[in-house]
């Protein structure tokens, strides 16, 4: 018998490889789905914010109007719109979805936990525009 050891090596990562998909693998991809949920529930409240901003401005006309600390409407959107892109566009949601769950959802994570201080700042922000309520989350 001069294949002995090899045949028991071949075993244990036999075992190895079965014990990830049965036990570790289903728990991954559940992870996976409720982190790309939240993605799109932020990416939702994202634009949400963006169209109510852009909604009042068309109202009022007011887009280089003084809105926040000396920034105009115009910029305010602008600033938004390039956040939006850089970190909740669907060109990343795809570019996630394709990841590999463990590195994908410390950076994802990090990300969404971001954008969601940033977007409950906004909120803030446009809480006095008008018909504003805050019916959504983050």
């Amino acid at each position: 018998m001069p294949y002995i050891q090899e045949i028991k090596y071949a075993l244990i990562i036999l075992a190895a490889i079965l014990a990830y998909k049965t036990l570790l693998q289903p728990s991954l991809r559940a992870k996976k789905a409720q982190l790309l949920d939240r993605y799109k529930r932020m990416q939702s409240f994202s634009l949400n914010m963006q169209d109510r901003i852009i909604n009042h401005v068309l109202k009022n006309d007011s887009m280089n109007e003084a809105f926040l600390n000396g920034q105009t409407y115009k910029i305010y959107i602008r600033d938004l719109q390039r956040r939006h892109a850089l970190n909740l566009s669907d060109k990343q949601y795809k570019k996630f979805k394709k990841q590999n769950v463990v590195f994908f959802y410390f950076k994802v994570n990090r990300i969404l936990d971001r954008q969601s201080i940033r977007l409950q700042k906004v909120a803030q922000d446009i809480t006095h525009l008008d018909g504003f309520t805050s019916r959504q989350s983050c």
